[in-house]
């Protein structure tokens, strides 16, 4: 039943109501961060502390399959990837995936090369239906996410790309820096056996 319910409310993706679809985002990013392992470089809100995430599952659990939730959970992000590239997407939609996909990138640092790619390919093909306003609303939450991920430990392997979008977004070289972590905070990704090997996730054409 609960998986039933899962695979309902993803569905709700293609839905016709943009708050419908709203919140249907949230959710795929609720599951992404539970079907994933926390690490000692996750960011993790005070309210979520007692939240369960992969890293809780024993890999030899009796029949709880740890890699299929794995896969799950990257199946989940491809979705909500292919989700923020379409075309027709609408202007709160895309704006709380950015939002969504800068909450991944955080808790889950594993997936913070798939956020970025796709901020990046967003920067480069904005959705041709939305308005002059509106363009400029996500360009605006655009850099604020980007600073969000920006400012993580992990970020070090992405500090060029995400600079040199911040800098096409008109944020001065100066403030870039000043949400750079130091050197000594900066760490590269964890790397996760289940996450590292297999597919990777890729973004929908």
């Amino acid at each position: 039943m609960v998986t039933q319910m899962k695979g309902d409310v993803l569905a709700l993706l293609d839905s016709e109501n943009d708050g419908v679809r709203t919140h249907a985002i949230k959710f795929t990013e609720s599951l992404i961060i539970t079907l994933s392992p926390r690490t000692s470089d996750s960011d993790v809100p005070k309210r979520q502390e007692g939240d369960i995430s992969l890293d809780k599952v024993p890999r030899d659990h009796s029949y709880i399959r740890y890699s299929a939730l794995c896969e799950e959970g990257k199946a989940a992000l491809e979705k909500l990837l292919k989700f923020m590239v379409h075309p027709a997407i609408s202007s709160i939609n895309l704006t709380t995936t950015l939002g969504s996909l800068a909450t991944i990138a955080r808790q889950r640092p594993m997936f913070m090369s798939e956020v970025v790619q796709a901020y990046e390919t967003l920067h480069a093909n904005l959705p041709p239906t939305l308005a002059k306003s509106q363009v400029s609303s996500v360009r605006k939450n655009l850099k604020l996410h980007l600073v969000a991920v920006l400012k993580h430990p992990c970020s070090l392997e992405f500090q060029g790309q995400i600079s040199t979008l911040l800098l096409d977004l008109g944020m001065a070289q100066s403030e870039i820096t000043r949400s750079t972590p130091a050197p000594r905070e900066q760490r590269k990704r964890p790397r996760h056996d289940e996450y590292t090997e297999g597919k990777k996730v890729k973004m929908g054409e």
